[in-house]
């Protein structure tokens, strides 16, 4: 009989390699030579709604496919806010997670946070093969709604009286409004357009922080061309709620 011979360290690697490679993973041949990106189906939601409304602390319960036709390694998922002017949320997560073989089906529950302002926010999906080939990004837009307070500000034009209203070309207009909410004001921005949409002046968002009522006043430069344009009043609360008033102007 021969003695028993104890494997040396090179045979354990020689083996636990050549098992690796017997359960499917890729040469090094193979990976060098990839060229081809990964692909994403989804992001879905387990809604049938094109954008799925939920309030803060509630779950998104989030669905996607990633293939590659080597080895994928991993994916990165980003909830941003949607910069709906003239005010943006507030929530911006980034989760990356590692991934492993040719399919990986993602079935996730992302939490929302409990104060999350409201708004428009974008989910983002984009995954990585073994060779860092990227996918496509994936979008899906989701709208958070605050769970404690969805009342919008209330907005009271005093100034001018009527709506249309009627002013010189050239001259400036005083805006006058009464501002209101039922818990905290945000703040407030006005915007003039032209006829065509165009954006012709804009005041830098004034902050109301601190007061749940507020008189505000302004002078509005209206330009020397006749014509009919719009002023944009915005104003949002302290968790995003928005709300929007539009004054036509029939210039002169």
């Amino acid at each position: 009989m021969y003695p028993k011979q104890t494997p040396t360290g090179p045979q354990l690697l020689c083996g636990m390699l050549l098992w690796l490679i017997s359960w499917g993973l890729p040469s090094c041949s193979k990976i060098e030579a990839d060229t081809e990106a990964p692909t994403i189906n989804g992001p879905s939601f387990s809604t049938d709604q094109d954008t799925l409304s939920l309030l803060s602390g509630d779950s998104v319960l989030l669905y996607a496919q990633f293939d590659d036709n080597i080895f994928l390694k991993n994916y990165t998922l980003q909830i941003s806010p949607i910069d709906d002017a003239p005010f943006a949320s507030t929530i911006d997560t980034v989760i990356s997670k590692p991934l492993s073989g040719k399919h990986f089906d993602l079935h996730l529950a992302w939490p929302t946070f409990t104060g999350v302002h409201s708004g428009l926010h974008q989910v983002s999906l984009i995954c990585a093969d073994a060779i860092g080939n990227e996918s496509q990004e994936a979008h899906k837009v989701i709208q958070i709604k605050n769970s404690i307070d969805q009342q919008k500000p209330i907005i009271s034009l005093i100034n001018p009286p009527v709506n249309p209203a009627t002013v010189f070309g050239g001259s400036n207009l005083l805006l006058y409004a009464i501002l209101s909410d039922n818990n905290q004001l945000g703040r407030i921005m006005v915007q003039l357009y032209n006829q065509n949409d165009q954006k012709l002046y804009q005041i830098t968002p004034i902050s109301l922080a601190g007061n749940n009522q507020y008189p505000f006043n302004t002078l509005v430069p209206i330009p020397d061309a006749q014509g009919q344009y719009r002023i944009r009043i915005s104003v949002n609360d302290a968790v995003n709620n928005l709300s929007d008033y539009w004054l036509i102007l029939n210039v002169l």
